[in-house]
């Protein structure tokens, strides 16, 4: 089972995304993931409208700034699903009826990560000005104790393997690296998967967190 040790976080970190945030929530989310989301760009303004229209709010968890709004957010992806779940009309809506079209059969040549039964880190991300406060470490010890309370072995995130600032991120707070994968789009790099083990005793540094780090 995970443990998070004396591993303590400095923010309180909430299950599930409030309605208030929701724009704001898929405004980061598509900043950071959106080439991972769709295989074409797509202006930010509709890729944040598909996140939004797509989004789960049950499946993400969420780090409030002082003043009360999203500071920063994790999805997580269990055997019910992950964070984002477009169906076709949202898709074709938002993209336009060419693109969606061609999105919705790009969907068949992507890759999912590998089965498991770890809970999965789908996607964090923090406010750009607000990295290195702590944000990301808070946001990955609550994720460690939701799966633990669910009963999940552990708990991985998978990344690409090329981005050195979210290894060192994960490797910090106490992520073991088992394997790489090719996840994603055909054209997608190989990808990292790390996986959750005890973070060393006071452990209590925070990092600046990757933009995108999943």
């Amino acid at each position: 089972m995970l443990t998070t040790g004396s591993f303590q976080p400095r923010f309180a970190v909430g299950l599930g995304l409030r309605p208030e945030h929701r724009p704001e929530a898929a405004r980061l989310y598509w900043q950071g993931f959106g080439r991972e989301i769709l295989p074409f760009a797509l202006d930010d303004a509709r890729g944040a409208a598909l996140v939004a229209a797509s989004l789960r709010p049950a499946m993400a968890l969420v780090a409030l700034s002082p003043d009360g709004g999203l500071a920063a957010m994790a999805g997580i992806r269990d055997a019910g699903g992950g964070f984002l779940a477009p169906d076709r009309a949202a898709v074709i809506q938002h993209c336009g009826p060419l693109r969606g079209r061609m999105a919705l059969w790009a969907n068949r040549l992507h890759r999912s990560g590998p089965a498991t039964s770890d809970m999965v880190l789908d996607g964090l991300i923090v406010r750009p000005e607000l990295r290195g406060r702590g944000y990301g470490q808070a946001l990955v010890a609550a994720a460690a104790e939701l799966a633990q309370e669910r009963g999940y072995a552990g708990l991985r995130v998978e990344l690409s393997a090329t981005n050195e600032a979210a290894r060192a991120l994960y490797k910090m707070l106490g992520f073991a690296p088992v394997g790489r994968a090719r996840i994603g789009w055909p054209w997608s790099g190989p990808a990292e998967i790390m996986r959750f083990a005890r973070p060393a005793a006071g452990s209590s540094r925070s990092s600046p967190s990757p933009a995108p780090a999943r």
